[in-house]
């Protein structure tokens, strides 16, 4: 895959975690897709998670925040992988010990995608929660 190409696949994943349909991000990852996620607020111990766990993630998480938004503020790409700084953003749908219901909560990500064959196979996270 060309730069572009690579780049394409990373940001139509983000829109698909953005828009919130399970079935949507699905056709973007590979079957034996993992994730790993660092520990940071939302998920204090952190996590490592196959494609199933992160669907699952995904449909319980659409009950927690609402409003995503990914704002990429740089991106790179070496051959099939592609790390984003990300500026996020997400209504809390819950109460949490730090925000209330209806906060807008705010994250500096860092994601490391690995792309295969058109589709999302690896990711790794690390977020930086700002504060209000």
């Amino acid at each position: 895959m060309t730069r572009a190409e690579t780049l394409a696949v990373a940001r139509r994943y983000l829109q698909a975690v953005e828009n919130g349909s399970v079935d949507a991000l699905r056709t973007h990852l590979t079957t034996d897709f993992v994730q790993r996620e660092w520990p940071n607020p939302m998920s204090p111990q952190g996590a490592s998670r196959n494609l199933p766990e992160v669907l699952q993630a995904a449909e319980q998480g659409r009950e927690v925040v609402g409003d995503q938004v990914f704002q990429i503020a740089t991106e790179a790409v070496d051959g099939d992988q592609v790390i984003m700084e990300v500026n996020w953003s997400a209504t809390l749908l819950v109460d949490f010990p730090s925000a209330t219901a209806g906060t807008r909560i705010r994250a500096r990500m860092a994601i490391f995608l690995t792309i295969r064959d058109g589709r999302v196979s690896a990711q790794h996270n690390y977020d930086s929660y700002l504060p209000d």
